[in-house]
């Protein structure tokens, strides 16, 4: 414990955005003459004995860092550390002690949603780190994706009954990830998992509304109850589906179809009039014009970031794939993104830089905190926005340092504490936990894989507009 607590300090303290980061588990500076460590300028080197040392390149050659690649490096470096076991990879763990998080039975907190979450996020850090000519943390990071594989495959034999795209979208992932590896057996058994599993998606949890109306959710009895989050991102899979079988004519023309009728169906009948934004939860009733929230549904940051992504990744698939997904192609996935965007204005937080976790939904005034994942989508999708519509330019900004900013203490999601190498999932206002009363979450102080695999997939969309 003494060892890896001591070098998940060194590392929160070493590794940087600037150009002269040290090396995981090192205490000095950067590279050579002036401290620069560039990709055009830095090398392995081979020390005493002929072993080679790992690159550092914390920019790309131009000197650009479009995603933040040593925070990203920061972050999964400490959850290699605290968090992955030959079990898989924790819930959560201490931000104090690095202990992991357990159950009243004296058990690992433990999901293995975390371990697809976690094989993502490696697998689009080694994209990344390629690309900026890094080495430090790929090794490693690929080692865990290597012992991974088999858990996920194990693990997800019996698809979960769920309808979330994420985790589709996390498979394909992971398996693209095991690909750059060269293991394409691995791979191709986790995109077979993501086949199987997308497809029970449209087979076991869409359901025919009439009229060209549908949802994904679970029947209860009379009721069909749906969370929108889920139901964006299982359209997008279904998308994804389509445009990769288009021998399939009749599935891909349903599951585009169905898709459509998603989208549709959150945006008439499961945001509130008043704000235009989504509830959490709903159920179908009887109402036309409107479904029923929840008893305790929220008007979530988070939902309605998760839903303005989907719309603009489907858009950027209907555009790449126009052939395959001919039907999409009038659909309006920008205009109502963008106005999904627009509608969160009032929870938007200059002085923090970020987006409130919600609105109450009795007064409709903004909630105290901040939630990692909807200001890590927020990023995403206002990115996509501004390059490809009408997004508020500047918020650009002010989110992407939200999510990277180490210093000072409390100016971020990473600065909420001293060495901070993780994200939680929630912040408290003005960053300082000791500034307000504890909530009611137990592990409110402890790193979260979840949150950690939506920073760093945030943090990725900073590829989107740039040359491949």
């Amino acid at each position: 414990m003494i060892g890896r607590f001591a070098l998940l300090f060194s590392i929160a303290a070493a590794c940087t955005r600037s150009e002269d980061a040290a090396p995981i588990g090192a205490g000095g500076g950067g590279g050579g003459a002036g401290g620069g460590a560039t990709a055009s300028s830095s090398s392995a080197t081979s020390g005493a004995g002929g072993s080679t040392k790992p690159v550092v390149h914390c920019t790309l050659d131009n000197g650009s860092d479009p995603v933040g690649l040593c925070v990203q490096k920061l972050v999964l470096s400490a959850e290699h550390l605290a968090a992955v076991g030959p079990k898989g990879v924790a819930q959560s763990w201490s931000s104090k002690t690095f202990a992991r998080d357990k159950d009243g039975g004296g058990n690992v907190l433990h999901d293995p949603r975390d371990d697809v979450r976690y094989a993502a996020s490696i697998a689009a850090y080694h994209a990344s780190a390629e690309r900026y000519g890094d080495t430090e943390a790929t090794a490693t990071l690929d080692g865990d994706l290597a012992l991974l594989a088999p858990l996920v495959q194990a693990e997800l034999a019996t698809p979960p009954a769920s309808y979330d795209g994420d985790l589709y979208r996390d498979l394909r992932g992971a398996a693209g990830g095991l690909r750059l590896l060269l293991d394409n057996a691995s791979a191709d058994a986790v995109d077979a998992l993501a086949e199987k599993y997308g497809r029970a998606i449209h087979a076991s949890h869409f359901h025919a509304l009439g009229a060209g109306d549908g949802v994904l959710g679970d029947d209860q009895g009379g009721s069909i109850a749906y969370a929108p989050d889920g139901v964006a991102t299982g359209a997008l899979a279904l998308i994804d589906l389509a445009r990769r079988h288009p021998d399939e004519a009749k599935n891909a023309a349903a599951w585009q179809a169905a898709a459509a009728a998603l989208f549709d169906h959150l945006w008439a009948r499961a945001r509130d009039p008043a704000t235009g934004l989504c509830w959490s939860a709903l159920s179908v009733g009887a109402d036309p014009s409107s479904d029923a929230p929840a008893p305790g549904a929220a008007l979530a940051a988070e939902v309605q970031a998760s839903f303005a992504l989907s719309l603009l990744r489907a858009h950027e698939l209907v555009v790449k794939n126009p052939t395959a997904l001919a039907p999409l192609a009038g659909y309006p996935f920008q205009a109502r993104a963008e106005a999904l965007i627009a509608a969160l204005g009032p929870l938007w937080d200059k002085g923090s830089g970020g987006y409130r976790e919600g609105l109450d939904p009795l007064t409709h005034a903004p909630l105290a905190g901040q939630s990692t994942r909807a200001d890590a989508l927020m990023f995403a999708a206002v990115h996509r926005a501004v390059l490809d519509g009408k997004g508020p330019l500047d918020e650009l900004k002010p989110l992407r340092s939200l999510l990277e900013a180490r210093t000072p203490l409390h100016v971020g999601l990473l600065a909420i504490i001293s060495n901070q190498n993780g994200y939680f999932r929630r912040a408290p206002k003005g960053f300082d936990f000791d500034a307000v009363p504890p909530g009611p979450d137990p592990h409110e102080r402890s790193y979260s894989s979840a949150a950690i695999a939506a920073a760093i997939d945030g943090l990725g969309e900073g590829w989107y507009g740039l040359p491949d």
